[in-house]
């Protein structure tokens, strides 16, 4: 398993992730409706706005890869101006994949990135 730094290139793999993450983990929690239908394309607007953004170096998304394929993410963002620093925004592991240490490796990662900043 790997990492790799998202681009905007990313934006389409990082929506899909996150809106697969979704359906599986939010069933119950979230309108059937919403899940089955609008997450999709209320994500990929979601990502789009997201990494085209101001303030990109503030953040980071990274990509973990299995074989070529990727299968999770994790988003973390320094805000100076918050009492914590940085915020780990995203983690999700495709439902696959969890269980096999995804979620270790992307915390970890942004705990390390995290320090870059002068934070832990």
């Amino acid at each position: 398993m790997s990492l790799r730094t998202a681009t905007v290139a990313d934006t389409a793999l990082i929506a899909s992730i996150h809106t697969t993450s979704w359906r599986a983990t939010y069933r119950g929690l979230l309108p059937d409706a919403f899940l089955d239908g609008e997450v999709a394309q209320e994500r990929a607007d979601w990502w789009q706005a997201r990494m085209r953004a101001p303030g990109g170096e503030r953040r980071i998304v990274l990509i973990a890869v299995l074989d070529g394929e990727p299968i999770g993410f994790v988003c973390v963002e320094r805000q100076p101006e918050s009492a914590w620093g940085v915020l780990l925004d995203n983690l999700h592991a495709l439902p696959g994949y969890q269980g096999i240490g995804v979620g270790k490796l992307l915390m970890r990662a942004a705990k390390d990135w995290a320090r870059t900043q002068g934070e832990t």
